[in-house]
């Protein structure tokens, strides 16, 4: 999540990180060049390679995390 209006002080690549546990979870890349899937090995992100998780998430555990960042106030950190 990139707070809409972040605290002073924060660049322009600042974001809070939240986590929702995945089931049956697929992770492969996908090669910038070619749009084929390479092994993870060779995943560049610096060439603008894609890391690609897949899998089916709990939605009301992905409900509670979205409420709690909705509810974050950054004015005091």
């Amino acid at each position: 999540m990139v707070p809409a209006d972040p605290p002073p002080g924060w660049s322009e690549s600042g974001f809070i990180f939240a986590q929702i546990q995945t089931g049956g979870t697929i992770i492969y890349c996908i090669d910038a060049e070619t749009g084929e899937e390479q092994s993870l090995k060779n995943c560049d992100y610096g060439r603008g390679d894609q890391f690609i998780r897949e899998g089916n998430r709990n939605e009301r555990d992905a409900a509670t995390i979205h409420a709690i960042l909705a509810s974050l106030s950054l004015d005091e950190i």
